[in-house]
């Protein structure tokens, strides 16, 4: 990574969390970084007009963002209410994840936070019947045909959290329909957490949103999935919203650290919760509560994954998995999964045909790209933080 971009991304880090912009920063690469990561609205929030010296086009895209975010959520908060409404008239549990709670209720202000979906979970069993209500009030998966969708439905219940996503057309918003909170453990080829997705519908509490009673997680349970899905999920690629996520979260709230600890402690990803707090008392200064600080390496690689480019994900993905393996025969089996597509792939991408007639377009097109990638110094120098990140995660 050259020292342009590593300044840049810690300059971003810092402004995310208040800090002044340093003199002689690269203003192209952080106003391009935080269009990428949503970020825009925040800093419009954040900047201070005195003591930011925040060129005038930068300033007024991330006005215009803001605004453009604040019209957006109105769609969200319409959907949501339409599809709560309909899964409580239907008599099926549900919770409203991740940013819903946390942008009408933890944020200063609901376009803080901008959301690309409407993520919901229910029960497994209840999850297909869920899909139905939801379809009737017109959230639908873009057609291909019947029997590719019927495919594309089942391998999500097999290997995914959430079934394909459901577009409503009118409101311009995507929900996606959770029936699990964690990868499946064999999904990656490092550790991933299992969450348990019945014991934070048991313990949902409600909020108000848009004059509506909204069901949200527990906040020890939305501050574990925050956790988990950013680290073990997505491998930080899901940027420093998430940091944002947890000032704002245990800003508002208060939290069960003892049993919150316990819990990271038995499930497997304490160092996840140490690295995330560590990074965001690091960027958004003290926090109420603290666990033993990683190492700075471990720190650093973690701060340029963040920030990662969203247009090389997979390829950090890949060498994530490949790296993780512990023994030839792991490495043997990540490689596969990686150049064979899985019944999901072929079921969504392949219109529900032979996986051996879509695999060679499938391989060629995917070792295309990595080929390219490998010649991209940025993509390989954040490839390499985000797997050595999963490394150190290993419990």
């Amino acid at each position: 990574m050259s020292d342009a971009l590593g300044e840049a991304k810690r300059a971003l880090l810092g402004m995310v969390g208040g800090k002044a912009p340093p003199a002689g920063i690269d203003w192209s690469k952080v106003a391009a970084m935080a269009a990428a990561h949503r970020l825009e609205s925040l800093l419009a929030w954040r900047a201070d007009p005195d003591g930011w010296a925040v060129p005038e086009a930068v300033a007024s895209d991330w006005d215009k963002a803001r605004r453009a975010a604040a019209l957006h959520s109105l769609g969200f908060q319409a959907a949501l209410r339409l599809a709560g409404e309909r899964l409580d008239a239907a008599g099926i549990d549900w919770v409203a994840l991740k940013g819903v709670a946390l942008a009408w209720r933890d944020y200063p202000a609901p376009e803080l936070r901008p959301m690309r979906d409407i993520d919901i979970l229910v029960a497994r069993d209840e999850v297909l019947r869920a899909a139905e209500v939801l379809a009737a009030a017109g959230f639908v998966m873009p057609r291909t045909d019947d029997m590719a969708d019927a495919a594309a439905v089942a391998e999500a219940l097999r290997q995914d959290k959430h079934l394909p996503p459901l577009e409503h057309a009118a409101l311009g918003v995507t929900l996606e329909l959770h029936h699990a909170l964690s990868d499946p453990p064999e999904r990656h080829g490092y550790y991933s957490p299992q969450l348990d997705p019945a014991a934070m519908l048991a313990g949902r509490q409600t909020a108000q949103i848009g004059g509506a009673a909204v069901p949200c997680p527990a906040s020890e349970d939305l501050l574990a999935h925050l956790m988990v899905h950013a680290l073990y999920g997505h491998r930080l690629d899901c940027g420093p919203l998430v940091l944002a996520d947890i000032h704002f979260l245990l800003g508002a709230r208060e939290i069960d650290w003892a049993g919150f600890v316990a819990r990271a402690q038995a499930q497997g990803w304490a160092r996840g919760a140490a690295l995330l707090l560590a990074l965001t008392v690091r960027h958004f200064g003290p926090q109420p509560y603290s666990l033993p600080v990683p190492p700075e390496t471990i720190i650093a690689a973690a701060e340029g994954a963040l920030l990662a480019n969203p247009a090389t994900r997979d390829h950090a993905e890949t060498l994530a998995d490949l790296t993780a393996a512990r023994s030839p025969a792991a490495l043997a089996k990540a490689v596969r999964r990686r150049l064979r597509p899985d019944r999901q792939v072929v079921a969504s991408e392949g219109a529900g045909g032979s996986g051996w007639m879509f695999w060679p377009v499938w391989a060629v097109r995917r070792v295309g790209r990595l080929i390219a990638r490998f010649g991209n110094r940025r993509a390989m120098t954040e490839a390499r933080g985000a797997a050595t990140v999963i490394r150190w995660l290993r419990p």
